[in-house]
């Protein structure tokens, strides 16, 4: 890190006081670096210094943010802040009153003009939060993100969890709507089962935001922000083929049938599966996304299938219930497992070389952008955004483990473009990166 730091001197007697005012704050920042800290806070870090010598010290401090190391800063210069920023936290009078990326902020800015503290006004009112199932890590990170953010925004919030249950997802949102809700995050229970709802919702003049799951018609929701299934579920499968030797024989744990995630993540699988005829599928069970259900299911396709090399989950719930039941049976060390969604367990499990893979979400971030979009919606009557969203997936192995963590990863732009097996153009990458400021 020290290394980084590079000062044009006299020589090295030269006294400090002598240096420009950008060596200064160079020296600064480079003692600062010599207490290996996990968090570096700043106060204006480029005030009063030439335009050459801001650019060196935004380089050093984005250097330190793909090591690993948390920068904040603050600043009065909003253009300094979104061309030097991975994330901004936007303050007035004391309070925060908004939270976005680099992208959602230069629209606010622009549509805001001179007067850009309106751009960035507080919300009001209730918003209900209604998930599946806030006892899978994934629900409950989804719905921690999305009441985290609304509340920092100035909503209050109700959170409710439909369980994948159509009627109950239905009796949620009556309920959300007889209590005066503003809008409404909404992780639907069925593509073509919740158009009704949405519909429901809209009619009523409530917006509704959809993350992490789709429905089947468009125009109807305000946003509906998903991840690249099928771009995850191939990076999962080619991992894990490979790592089978493309050979042996292998069983499939499916999700909610009522979930397009699950048929999608399937057909992924097979379309990539299907490059490896030696590849034999020999069973499927459906296990609904649940731990438990993924042990039992697994329990009975080895009683069938006792000889079995290979296990392929649509979630890491399934896979991790699959993976108990291997190691009740002794069977772990001659299976391989990859499971899909990337929570902790399911990282701390390919690390540990129980799984030789899994397949992260970006939920985090998909909670954080249907939130904002909702407040700018709120605001302005738009999002800013097209209707449909995707995000890519990003393939998690013991060789990168490490960088992940609650379903975030803290890695270079050029880790996400490889991880994500496609081109990542830099504004994307600076905005999905893990290590945010």
């Amino acid at each position: 890190q020290i290394s980084d730091v590079h000062i044009k001197t006299a020589g090295p007697q030269m006294p400090i006081t002598s240096l420009s005012g950008g060596n200064q704050q160079k020296v600064s920042i480079g003692k600062m670096l010599m207490t290996d800290p996990k968090v570096l806070l700043l106060d204006e870090p480029a005030r009063g210094v030439d335009v050459g010598a801001k650019g060196e010290i935004f380089s050093l401090l984005f250097k330190q943010a793909e090591r690993g190391l948390a920068v904040l800063y603050a600043t009065s210069e909003l253009n300094e802040a979104l061309e030097s920023s991975h994330r901004i936290v936007v303050m007035s009078k004391g309070r925060i009153v908004g939270q976005f990326d680099p992208s959602t902020g230069v629209q606010l800015s622009a549509a805001g003009g001179d007067d850009v503290d309106s751009s960035f006004q507080q919300g009001s009112g209730t918003v209900a939060i209604i998930s599946a199932h806030p006892s899978n890590p994934y629900w409950q990170a989804e719905i921690d993100t999305a009441q985290a953010t609304a509340e920092a925004l100035g909503y209050d919030t109700i959170v409710d969890a439909h369980e994948n249950d159509v009627e109950v997802q239905g009796r949620l949102v009556d309920e959300a709507m007889s209590k005066g809700v503003v809008a409404i995050i909404l992780d639907p229970a069925g593509a073509e089962e919740s158009v009704g709802v949405v519909q429901k919702a809209t009619d009523a003049g409530i917006p509704v935001f959809l993350v992490n799951a789709e429905i089947s018609e468009q125009g109807i929701a305000k946003c509906q922000v998903v991840s690249n299934n099928a771009q995850g579920a191939r990076l999962g499968a080619q991992e894990w083929a490979e790592a089978m030797g493309g050979e042996g024989t292998y069983v499939e744990l499916l999700g909610n049938p009522t979930d397009n995630n699950s048929r999608v993540r399937s057909d992924a699988y097979a379309e990539v599966l299907s490059r490896f005829p030696d590849l034999m599928k020999v069973g499927e069970e459906t296990a609904n996304w649940d731990r438990t259900q993924g042990k039992e299911k697994m329990e009975l396709l080895l009683r069938a299938h006792p000889d079995l090399s290979g296990v392929i989950a649509g979630n890491d719930e399934m896979a991790l219930g699959a993976i108990q039941a291997l190691k009740d049976a002794g069977r772990l060390e001659d299976v391989t497992v990859c499971g899909f969604d990337g929570n902790q367990d399911a990282v701390d499990a390919v690390a540990g070389g129980e799984m030789v893979a899994t397949v992260l979400q970006p939920i985090v971030r998909g909670s954080q952008i249907a939130v904002e979009q909702m407040h700018r919606y709120l605001l302005t009557g738009e999002t800013g955004a097209p209707e449909k969203q995707i995000l890519d997936c990003a393939l998690v192995t013991p060789a990168n483990a490490d960088k992940f963590r609650n379903f975030s990863w803290r890695v270079t732009r050029q880790d996400i473009m490889a991880a994500s097996g496609e081109q990542v153009d830099d504004r994307a990458a600076s905005i999905e990166e893990g290590v945010t400021l």
